[in-house]
């Protein structure tokens, strides 16, 4: 359901809300580090 609702946003509110995620899932990160971050998500 979750992820039904995540696929009918358009990609920029995805990116949006990814990048929210990221921030509440690591308040470390208070700088954009898009790359390592994605690096670190990838298999």
């Amino acid at each position: 359901m979750l992820k039904t609702a995540f696929e009918a946003l358009t990609p920029v509110r995805q990116r949006a809300y990814i990048c929210i995620f990221l921030r509440l899932s690591n308040p470390r990160h208070g700088k954009h580090e898009e790359k390592p971050i994605a690096g670190r998500l990838s298999p």
